[in-house]
């Protein structure tokens, strides 16, 4: 057997999305959800600090998990199988007068046990990219810099964000 579920909000979701839950796993289909981006304050460190404001979008394909490995088609291991586009507009933060400091993107694939997630500046004068794996060994590794007329009014915000090196911050989570 299984059991349908319907998700929507007249605010947050522009269409419903269904999701379908057997005893092997679960499938829900592609859709989006729109939320503050303070919301991120929640994950912790270092967004807890910064207490970011401006507007997420997420949107992702049809997504599927696994509750344990599938004894067929080779063997699917257990986890989330899909992908994931995460875009904050507007980003401003608690800790930097300068409004805003850049729209983001952030691209999340997952593929079992493990996902991997790639960030990367649509605009903006605080310029974020980076990458690392997702799952049980999650880490963060990227840089930051500011354009060079906001460098000064960003200074701040970078030391916070990490450790110096050749006119770059080191992004480490």
């Amino acid at each position: 057997g299984s059991l349908r579920l319907v998700a929507q909000h007249t605010e947050a979701m522009p269409a419903p999305v269904a999701v379908t839950v057997t005893p092997s796993g679960w499938r829900a289909q592609s859709g989006s959800l729109r939320l503050p981006a303070s919301l991120l304050e929640g994950i912790g460190a270092p967004f807890n600090t910064l207490r970011p404001d401006g507007a997420m979008r997420l949107d992702w394909s049809a997504l599927e998990g696994r509750f344990r490995a599938d004894a067929g088609s080779g063997g699917r291991p257990a986890g989330l199988y899909g992908h994931l586009t995460l875009r904050i507009d507007q980003v401003s933060s608690a800790v930097s007068r300068l409004r805003p400091l850049g729209s983001y993107r952030a691209e999340i694939d997952w593929t079992g046990p493990t996902g991997m997630l790639r960030l990367s500046t649509v605009a903006g004068p605080l310029h974020l990219e980076g990458s690392g794996p997702l799952g049980r060994q999650a880490r963060f590794e990227g840089t930051a810099h500011a354009d060079p007329d906001a460098a000064n009014q960003l200074a701040s915000l970078l030391s916070l964000l990490g450790r110096r090196e050749n006119n770059v911050t080191r992004l480490r989570f």
